[in-house]
């Protein structure tokens, strides 16, 4: 009997948990791994005096809901002094050394991912898994099952070059080099390189100096999940994409209709109110692509516009994959376009419904600067990171929520979209910090403007 995501994740959770169990592993409890959590199971098992192997059965999605389930897993070895300590420094668990299981059984492809699509495979697909972590993890472990030996891993790893500026100085401190931990943070956050001038390395270097002034002690071990729980959305099934794709159809129809003789912005507010009134929802950048279309409708040299505007996206995109891969330095976030250091608390954003920024009167200037020498993906599109701040600050009844990128202020949220962020702005304001989150930027030549998306904190 076919089945969604969600409960095939449900049916093969205890089947993996009791599997294991048997064969000597215990359930990890840092990690979200009970019913309805986003892993389908984390397990630990001791190699040596305070050194564990992991495990961490991870889903993977694809199209709607009731396409198979895949399954990733990913392997590793933790310090359980680090493993104590990593919650308070990140506000998440990790392990210091990990691994794709696909990796250590020599798959053809990598990621390995099993897939199961009906409940009577359920037990097959745990058997599979659970042979493959048996048969190969702890052997792997082994070799890491101590301190020198993960600090060499890490700086030996030329494709994680951020995770030795994490790891090194934790390993070092809660080994009890307190002096080497200091200099080992000093010298990565001297070298400049990209992974430590970002708000989120920013961040943990201050959590991790507290904790060192404060004596490093060693916090007890997790006895539950770490951080706030991220909220597993299934997607849409097949009918409702259809549906949606339907609806979406009908409301560009029913404003190409009456758009004779209308502006842009009297379009966009008909597009608004009958997206609404069929209950839909649509990110800002789809609604100016559709108000494109509309207006492109009207004539042939319109319809040929909106062509060559096409073209000129894809080569966009294809210049900018070509400057990447031939110099792969050259899409680093520069230092000006990072959020200021108090901007360091990280918002867990929902990247399916990006919500729209109200652009201010004068931030064009800024934005043109953004996209043409910040950009990270092509001339008229680009990604990076937003903060926000009240302004006026402390929030009073009277404050917006003003979206910043870089040093400047760009624009503000709907009183409607502010209250989505009210929870992430008490949370940081805490620790005297502010929320940033994923932001698109996209510009149109014709007529000139620009659309900046960001993403909203994931609903439980």
């Amino acid at each position: 009997m076919n089945k969604n995501r969600s409960e095939l994740s449900e049916a093969l959770r205890p089947e993996l948990a009791r599997r294991l169990t048997e064969a000597g592993w215990v359930v990890d409890v840092a990690y979200d791994a009970g019913p309805g959590g986003f892993f389908v199971g984390a397990f630990r098992r001791e190699i040596a005096d305070d050194f564990w192997a992991t495990i961490q059965f991870m889903p993977m999605s694809w199209g709607p809901r009731e396409d198979p389930l895949g399954i990733m897993t990913m392997v590793g070895v933790s310090y359980f002094p680090a493993y104590c300590t990593w919650p308070i420094l990140i506000d998440r668990e990790r392990s210091e050394v990990t691994a794709e299981l696909g990796e250590l059984i020599g798959a053809s492809e990598q990621p390995w991912i099993i897939k199961v699509a009906v409940l009577e495979n359920v037990p097959r697909v745990a058997d599979e898994l659970v042979a493959s972590v048996v048969e190969h993890a702890m052997t792997w472990a082994q070799q890491y099952a101590s301190v020198d030996a993960l600090i060499d891993n890490c700086r030996a790893d030329p494709d994680r070059p951020g995770t030795e500026a994490w790891i090194v100085p934790v390993l070092m401190a809660v080994s009890g080099d307190l002096d080497g931990a200091r200099s080992e943070l000093a010298a990565y956050l001297a070298s400049g390189q990209e992974e430590v001038i970002t708000p989120e390395y920013r961040r943990f270097c201050d959590k991790f100096n507290r904790w060192l002034g404060a004596g490093a002690v060693i916090p007890e071990p997790p006895s539950g999940p770490v951080g706030a729980r991220v909220p597993r959305d299934p997607g849409p099934t097949r009918e409702e994409r259809a549906r949606n794709s339907r609806i979406r159809r009908q409301a560009v129809d029913a404003v190409r209709r009456q758009s004779g003789g209308r502006s842009r912005d009297q379009l966009k507010e008909l597009l608004i109110t009958e997206l609404d009134r069929r209950g839909v929802k649509e990110r800002p950048v789809a609604i100016e692509m559709a108000l494109d279309s509309i207006e492109a409708s009207s004539s042939v040299f319109g319809r040929a516009k909106l062509t060559m505007t096409g073209l000129k996206l894809a080569t966009d995109f294809a210049t900018s994959l070509y400057r990447i891969f031939r110099d792969p330095g050259s899409h680093q976030t520069p230092e000006w376009l990072q959020p200021p250091a108090r901007a360091s608390y990280d918002v867990r954003g929902d990247h399916r419904n990006p919500i729209g920024v109200d652009l201010d009167p004068g931030a064009q200037s800024w934005l043109d600067r953004v996209l043409d020498e910040g950009s990270t993906m092509m001339g008229n599109m680009a990604t990076m990171s937003a903060w926000l701040a009240w302004d006026p600050e402390p929030q009073t009844a009277d404050s917006r929520l003003a979206v910043h990128i870089g040093a400047k202020r760009v624009g503000v949220l709907s009183d409607e979209d502010a209250a989505r962020f009210q929870g992430e702005m008490d949370a940081a304001s805490h620790s005297d910090e502010l929320p940033f989150t994923f932001a698109g930027l996209f510009r149109w030549n014709r007529p000139a403007k620009y659309v900046l998306e960001i993403w909203a904190p994931s609903k439980e």
